[in-house]
C-alpha cells in the first residue's frame, strides 16, 4: 500500500509540475506577443483609476 501511495504522490507531482510549465508558457507567449502589440496590451480605458468606494454611514 505504501509502495501504490508514492506512486501516485509522485504522478500528481509530475503532473502539477506539467501544468506549472504549461502556464509559464503560456504566459511567455502572451507577454511576447503583448511586447509587439503595445496598443492592444493597454487599452485607453485602463489608465484612468477608479476611484475608491466609500461606506454608506461610516461618519
Amino acid at each position: 500500500m505504501r509502495k501504490n501511495y508514492h506512486q501516485v504522490r509522485k504522478q500528481r507531482e509530475l503532473a502539477r509540475k506539467v501544468r506549472q510549465q504549461e502556464k509559464q508558457q503560456r504566459r511567455s507567449a502572451r507577454l511576447s506577443a503583448a511586447a509587439t502589440t503595445p496598443a492592444v496590451a493597454a487599452p485607453e480605458g485602463d489608465s484612468v483609476a477608479m476611484p475608491e468606494p466609500t461606506l454608506r454611514g461610516a461618519s
